[in-house]
């Protein structure tokens, strides 16, 4: 499970260190379970790490976790980044919660309307008509799979933005919460970021994959939904 944030969006920072940074991390081998060799990687990896944060412009923040050993290393794990996007995340994870409690229908349709229209990305902008309704496990798919931010509020509205801060507190997470709807730009502007830390996404991403996010079967719920490409217009069933 392999983390990161930086204070620059990738739009602005330099192809190249950008794609040194995604070398690094994906050309990077197995890492072996003794603990002689765990102990140099993570020295030789964090040196590498630490050259390519001081060459970057803004804050660069990584984080990096064998799965088999639950050794992890990073650089600036623990710095607070906005998180964009990548809150999505929790608000899904608190939706399958909610499902396997019952206390959402994950076929329920939801009304799509015009004063719910978020900018940013998706495919829902054609939807606001007052007449649209799609399914709740729908929403979630267009949600992941086409970081839809209409489909993202109508979401938390639903799940409840309390809701998913309490599930975030009950994993652990102290720095990582839900504390606006996408593209609030008066909350924005408030101060009232999404944030995470590179080491707290991390661990979401370890409870995840080791299934222990509710049981194993939401957690696999959680993680096929995540692996969901940006085609996921076709998921619409129920409009």
């Amino acid at each position: 499970a392999r983390s990161s944030g930086t204070a620059r969006t990738s739009a602005t920072t330099p192809p190249r260190r950008r794609l040194r940074l995604i070398r690094l991390l994906l050309a990077a081998p197995p890492l072996p379970a003794q603990p002689d060799d765990w102990a140099l990687v993570r020295t030789q990896t964090e040196a590498r790490l630490q050259t390519l944060a001081g060459e970057t412009d803004g804050v660069l923040g990584v984080c990096a976790v064998d799965l088999a050993t639950g050794g992890r290393f990073g650089v600036n794990m623990d710095v607070v980044f906005p998180q964009a996007r990548a809150i999505k995340v929790a608000v899904l994870m608190e939706l399958e919660r909610q499902v396997q409690a019952g206390s959402i229908d994950p076929s329920e349709t939801l009304p799509v309307r015009a004063a719910d229209m978020a900018g940013g990305s998706g495919v829902l902008g054609g939807f606001g008509d007052g007449t649209s309704r799609l399914a709740v496990r729908d929403l979630a798919s267009l949600m992941i799979g086409a970081s839809d931010n209409t489909a993202t509020n109508l979401l938390i509205d639903k799940a409840g933005m309390q809701s998913v801060n309490d599930m975030l507190a009950g994993l652990g997470l102290k720095q990582t919460r839900l504390r606006r709807r996408m593209m609030d730009q008066q909350a924005s502007l408030r101060g009232e970021e999404n944030i995470s830390t590179p080491g707290e996404a991390a661990r979401v991403m370890t409870v995840l994959g080791k299934g222990e996010f509710v049981n194993a079967a939401v957690s696999a719920r959680v993680v096929t939904t995540l692996s969901l490409g940006k085609t996921a217009t076709s998921v619409i069933r129920s409009v």
